[in-house]
């Protein structure tokens, strides 16, 4: 009787274990030498060489079909037994990947906590121990605590931003959340970065959070390029200046707009904040104001030196007449100075 089993690999269908296979070709083997002899003595005893040669042709086909039943169920059992021994090695090794596995996670958590340790430190070169310890979990293979380190360097960046003696803890907290953003490693917290109260409001691109928030930050062109990520960021009472491709949205609320090239604006967060000498040129106008509305839409523009080129005009409603709000300004070649001296604007 075979004695059928459930594959472990390799699908749902049932297969013959290796010892079974094993005894059929032993078996085979033993029946396939008796039936030889006994066939043998038959032929020998047949009397004349004539019959000798009949009886042995004859049993050929018998002979040659019994030694290919041993050898399917020799080459079976093999193959099952290679398999099985593969199986038994592979599992071997996911139960050693598996204990590598908990030991690595053992050690990224031991590093985690030991780098959180450091930086409550008060000595910089603890912190900055600690600073190392988490970069080092952040860039880890796994990456399994890295959104965890990523929010424990967030709050060093926030405690650290822009205060000239933490410069160095800033800056490597800084790099450590850029080196996690280049792995696609993320954190999870929100970051609100308020310079309001202090005196050096230079705007600095954080990356590697879920979302971020700058208060009365300034912006330069090469500081905002630096975000990775800038739909994750909110801007509220901050100067942008000479700022390109700017998408005007409600992520600003009471910023000021310097010398910025528009690319998109609504009504409503044109009246959120301010802009003074910005181009306009065949930026395009999202959910044109109602028809037979009251008042000028974006009056707001005007004698601010805004401005778009001849021919350019914004983009999205014909039933607005732009020479009235923005001043038309010739075209010019030079894609980099977003503006024109103001006696070389033209007055619509």
């Amino acid at each position: 009787m075979q004695e059928i089993e459930q594959s472990r690999l390799g699908g749902d269908g049932p297969r013959i274990r290796a010892e079974t296979w094993f005894a059929l070709a032993i078996a085979s083997f033993i029946i396939t030498i008796s039936a030889g002899a006994f066939f043998a003595l038959w032929v020998f005893d047949a009397g004349s060489d004539a019959l000798m040669v009949q009886r042995a042709q004859a049993f050929t086909p018998f002979g040659a079909a019994m030694l290919a039943i041993v050898t399917f169920c020799t080459v079976a059992w093999r193959g099952v037994l290679n398999t099985t021994q593969l199986q038994q090695t592979g599992e071997q090794l996911n139960q050693s990947r598996r204990q590598n596995d908990a030991k690595d996670d053992e050690n990224l958590a031991k590093l985690l906590m030991d780098g959180t340790t450091l930086i409550g430190e008060d000595k910089e070169t603890h912190i900055l121990a600690g600073v190392a310890a988490l970069s080092a979990v952040v860039s880890s293979p796994k990456g399994t605590f890295a959104p965890q380190a990523m929010d424990i360097l967030g709050g060093v960046v926030r405690s650290t931003y822009n205060l000239a003696d933490k410069r160095d803890l800033f800056e490597a907290a800084k790099s450590a959340m850029d080196l996690g953003v280049e792995l696609k490693r993320y954190g999870t917290r929100d970051l609100v970065i308020d310079v309001s109260g202090v005196q050096d409001k230079n705007g600095v691109a954080i990356n590697g959070l879920r979302s971020i928030k700058y208060v009365g930050a300034r912006f330069r062109r090469w500081q905002f390029e630096q975000f990775k990520k800038p739909s994750s960021v909110q801007f509220n009472s901050c100067r942008f200046t000479d700022i390109r491709e700017v998408k005007v949205d409600i992520r600003q609320s009471g910023c000021t707009f310097v010398r910025c090239k528009i690319k998109s604006f609504t009504e409503l967060t044109i009246s959120y904040n301010e802009f003074e000498d910005c181009d306009f040129s065949g930026a395009v106008l999202r959910r044109p104001p109602r028809t037979g509305r009251r008042g000028v839409p974006f009056a707001n523009l005007s004698g601010k030196g805004n401005f778009f080129r001849d021919g350019e005009a914004p983009q999205g409603s014909d039933d607005i007449d732009w020479t009235t709000i923005l001043t038309v300004a010739p075209k010019t070649n030079n894609d980099d100075e977003p503006t024109l001296p103001l006696d070389d604007r033209v007055e619509a």
